[in-house]
């Protein structure tokens, strides 16, 4: 069953927000995120005078005094990455993380890295290691248990990872759990975890591929953290409309047909709040009951 989420849009950003993003001729990919009092977006936009993608935070409290976080120029600084792409916010262990990988690589390992956000600063950051790692890293979900942190690292076999090692901008990770009998082959994990009843809630990308070029549908997940972790995905498909899945004219990417992109997750009671972008070129923010999608 295929469940398209336009019908549940909800309005949850300040228009003085949307003033600032209209600047923009593309706005995607965001992450929405509510945490003690305050509101946080995470975005990617095209720039036109730079000609460029850039990633943006913006911050707000309930009277709408808003802070501005330039990501791309935050991490060119201190990590001197050229591109930050798809940051993600989540809650782990009572706090706002976020986290990005820096794109595509032809020759040297990308860059995968995660931080804190305290207020609307950004206040630990650590680039994320692991040997067994591919050149290209995308999406780890990181989650909190037992006084740890773990990722969750790959579908296509459950594999968990651990941090071993937490230096001042360095966080090494090993494998913890790996189980090639939970397999779920072309899915790949798409947005962080959220916190529910005890586990975890995510949306998955299922990718299509056709003739070189790819089509991206999301895919509801449930991750229960334990000893012996499970995974279980629900049998829906969640798309933005039928009309998303043909495209857009204009494409970053010309091996994409189209996306409904998943980045963001955020619970509200039995209710979850879902972040997302479409084909690369629009953004959409959803609000529904948790077991409109997740059975």
């Amino acid at each position: 069953m295929v469940l398209s989420l336009k019908r549940y849009a909800v309005d949850l950003i300040p228009s003085n927000i949307k003033g600032i993003l209209k600047g923009y001729k593309y706005v995607f990919n965001p992450s929405y995120i509510f945490y003690n009092d305050l509101s946080y977006l995470a975005v990617r936009v095209y720039d036109d005078t730079t000609k460029s993608i850039l990633a943006k935070l913006v911050v707000w409290n309930s009277d709408v005094n808003l802070t501005e976080v330039d990501l791309s120029q935050f991490f060119k600084e201190k990590l001197a990455l050229d591109k930050v792409a798809d940051p993600k916010l989540f809650i782990m262990n009572n706090a706002v993380w976020c986290t990005f990988n820096s794109g595509h690589t032809n020759k040297e390992d990308n860059q995968l890295v995660l931080f804190k956000i305290e207020g609307s600063n950004v206040k630990e950051y650590y680039s994320c290691n692991y040997k067994d790692r591919n050149q290209v890293e995308k999406n780890w979900a990181f989650y909190f248990y037992e006084n740890q942190i773990f990722a969750l690292y790959s579908l296509n076999g459950l594999v968990i990872l651990k941090a071993t090692s937490i230096d001042k901008h360095k966080m090494v990770f090993e494998n913890h759990f790996n189980n090639t009998k939970i397999n779920f082959g072309a899915y790949t994990i798409g947005t962080p975890l959220a916190l529910y009843n005890g586990n975890y809630l995510f949306i998955g990308h299922r990718k299509i591929t056709r003739k070189g070029k790819r089509l991206y549908l999301g895919k509801p997940f449930l991750f229960k953290p334990s000893n012996n972790p499970e995974l279980t995905s629900s049998k829906k498909y969640i798309i933005h409309s039928l009309k998303s899945l043909f495209g857009a004219k204009h494409k970053f990417n010309r091996f994409l047909i189209s996306c409904t992109y998943f980045s963001g997750i955020n619970i509200s009671k039995n209710k979850v709040i879902v972040s997302y972008g479409v084909n690369d070129v629009s953004w959409k923010i959803v609000k529904l009951n948790i077991s409109k999608i997740w059975r």
